[in-house]
């Protein structure tokens, strides 16, 4: 008797707990589905060219990221398949992530990419873009380049210093072609030396750092994120040529934006034929008036580079220090440059 009455209960509580989770499930289920109906996108707008005339005939392709519905903390990607004469308009519902890829014949691709946040509820509405104007550029033939990726550095612990050499590209002297010669081989050198010796290249860029009247360097404050160190007070990208025309102008100075690595390699493919005003970028240590701490705040630099009569196009990582036993030991950066070497032309696409 006490077994079947020990059994009538454990069913019933068993049931009761059952029912209760299976309303909670349901609940978690219902809230979820009340989140994805509040996120997604509402996107419209014109496909151009360049110069602003719609374009037809665009392949548009369509990729959707949602939360899984057999596992919402999982996610999976749905692709779509559009064809459009140059207006759009996209309108999804329960989507975290959209990628729109436009596609047409003789142009390169342009993408644009928008995420939702799923975790900020009180925001999850669904992104709302107006009167995009996607510009697309006619595909045109690349640039024939030479090219320079490496590190320049300056080691105090080896008491060296190495630069980007940059001779090849000085103009040249009247009578000093010869159509009978064979043609000039334009390359750019990785030149390494001791610190101390006094460098008799004609054209190169190095990194230094801001200098007293006696050539000596000008340090700041120590830093603590380099152990206490005394540090460079102003750190200098400088392009060294004694041809007056020559010079460099930052990429977001002409253009006021940040550049992306896609606007490097394309977007921005035409080289300025003036303005290069500039040998120098300046990198200081700046402080914090919060804490009083001094900070060194290195970014990449994008600009553009006149050399003779050839234009290029140059990158510069952020600069790296190492530090040891309270002395900086060495300070480096990434060169990656690119100059044309068709004298006068002013073409630097390199996207393949």
């Amino acid at each position: 008797m006490k077994r079947k009455i020990f059994t009538i209960i454990f069913i019933a509580i068993y049931t009761i707990i059952g029912s209760f989770f299976e309303l909670w499930a349901q609940e978690i289920k219902d809230d979820d589905d009340d989140i994805l109906n509040k996120i997604g996108f509402d996107i419209n707008g014109e496909v151009t060219d360049m110069e602003g005339v719609p374009l037809d005939n665009i392949h548009l392709l369509i990729d959707l990221t949602r939360p899984n519905p057999k596992n919402f903390m999982e996610s999976e990607t749905i692709r779509e398949y559009m064809d459009i004469n140059s207006k759009f308009h996209i309108q999804k519902t329960g989507y975290l992530h959209i990628r729109l890829a436009f596609r047409n014949n003789g142009y390169y691709s342009e993408i644009l990419d928008y995420s939702q946040d799923i975790f900020d509820i009180d925001k999850s509405n669904p992104i709302l873009k107006k009167n995009i104007q996607v510009k697309m550029m006619k595909k045109r033939p690349c640039a024939k380049t030479a090219r320079f990726r490496e590190f320049i550095e300056n080691n105090f612990v080896k008491g060296t210093k190495s630069i980007c050499d940059l001779s090849a590209f000085s103009k040249e002297k009247k009578g000093e072609k010869d159509d009978d010669k064979k043609e000039k081989e334009y390359e750019i050198k990785l030149k390494t030396y001791d610190s101390k010796t006094k460098d008799h290249t004609k054209k190169y860029i190095e990194l230094d750092f801001k200098r007293d009247k006696k050539g000596k360097i000008v340090y700041g404050n120590p830093l603590s994120l380099y152990h206490d160190c005394l540090c460079p007070s102003t750190f200098i990208i400088r392009f060294h040529s004694d041809d007056p025309d020559d010079g460099i102008i930052l990429m977001e100075d002409f253009y006021s934006k940040v550049i992306t690595q896609n606007d490097f390699e394309k977007t921005y493919a035409t080289a300025p034929e003036k303005g290069y005003n500039k040998k120098e970028i300046e990198i200081e240590i700046k402080k914090n008036p919060s804490d009083e701490h001094y900070t060194f705040e290195s970014k990449a630099f994008h600009f553009y580079i006149k050399c003779g009569n050839h234009f290029g196009k140059a990158l510069i990582t952020p600069i790296k220090m190492f530090a040891g036993d309270k002395k900086i030991r060495s300070v480096l950066t990434e060169l990656d440059i690119e100059v044309n070497t068709v004298e006068g032309d002013n073409n630097l696409m390199t996207l393949y």
